[in-house]
């Protein structure tokens, strides 16, 4: 007695005919395939951003900057904006401002704060 084959019954090897898909399961397997595409699409762009941002990474000196302040100056503040550190400065001569590049420690500019003076009217 041989054994009945089944059109539709795929064997485990492999071989014998493909199982027809309904509908619903081809919308759920394009479904699945865009689902990967996207993740992997995703993936890329994360890891082109993180390669765009270590390529366009400033070298800097481990975060640390030696800042020559004068020795009779007291700081009164320290303010950071844009690219620029500013330091306010208290001196015997007055008071003054530093502005320095954050990432060199190098002096852009030394602005002197003159007190005006009133001319009676």
């Amino acid at each position: 007695m041989a054994a009945e084959v089944n059109e539709h019954d795929s064997s485990i090897d492999g071989e014998g005919p493909k199982p027809e898909l309904s509908a619903r399961q081809k919308r759920m397997l394009a479904g699945v395939i865009g689902m990967g595409i996207i993740l992997i699409l995703g993936f890329l762009s994360v890891m082109g951003t993180i390669a765009y941002r270590f390529s366009t990474m400033k070298s800097t000196t481990n975060g640390r900057v030696l800042v020559e302040i004068p020795a009779d100056a007291e700081v009164l503040r320290t303010y950071f904006a844009q690219d620029y550190l500013a330091i306010d400065l208290k001196q015997p001569q007055g008071r003054s401002v530093m502005l320095l590049d954050p990432d060199t420690g190098e002096v852009v500019r030394v602005l002197a704060l003159v007190p005006t003076v009133a001319v009676p009217e």
